[in-house]
């Protein structure tokens, strides 16, 4: 990887399938023109990085004068004879190349939702928190009118009965 700056690289989490390709022409490509891959003209061939993350370790905040916890309670666990176990605070940041993946229309779209509530996570340092959610069930009733309800009721109840029950007593007869 080139283009890092200060030892810290963007890692590339999110990509364009292999047959996808980043366009050179935008201008055609906002006027509705047919676009094809076309790398002489500068057309890159995918997979295309289209989110990144980069986290560095925040620096130490050195404590104030006479400002620091001694003497206070940090929750209830006591320090014994070591260094205080505290998270290693990092910053940590977060590119995509576009947002319409966590629009409203599109959140329940192919785990966009997972991909944007476990980057929140992420950035907030929550590790524990990212999962693949199981999906919800769907509600899929079904409303009917009562002339519906009535059709459905002597479709499933009289009439398909009784053209099975027709068709077994026909065959019956004729073998007789």
């Amino acid at each position: 990887m080139s283009g890092g700056s200060n030892g810290r690289f963007a890692q590339t989490f999110v990509e364009t399938s292999p047959n996808s390709w980043a366009e050179a022409d935008l201008t055609g490509l906002a006027a509705g023109q047919r676009v094809s891959l076309d790398e002489a003209a500068g057309d890159k061939k995918g997979p295309i990085g289209i989110a990144a993350a980069v986290s560095a370790d925040a620096p130490e905040q050195p404590a104030a004068d006479g400002a620091g916890n001694s003497g206070q309670s940090g929750g209830g666990s006591e320090n014994k004879g070591g260094a205080a176990e505290t998270p290693k605070r990092q910053t940590r940041v977060v590119v995509f190349g576009d947002s319409d993946f966590a629009a409203n229309a599109a959140l329940g779209v192919s785990g966009n939702r997972d991909l944007f509530l476990n980057t929140v996570n992420w950035l907030a340092q929550q590790e524990n928190l990212i999962s693949i959610r199981p999906r919800e069930a769907e509600d899929r009733r079904v409303t009917l009118t009562a002339e519906r309800q009535r059709l459905t009721f002597y479709l499933s109840v009289l009439i398909i009965p009784g053209l099975v029950i027709a068709a077994g007593i026909a065959t019956w007869w004729r073998r007789r």
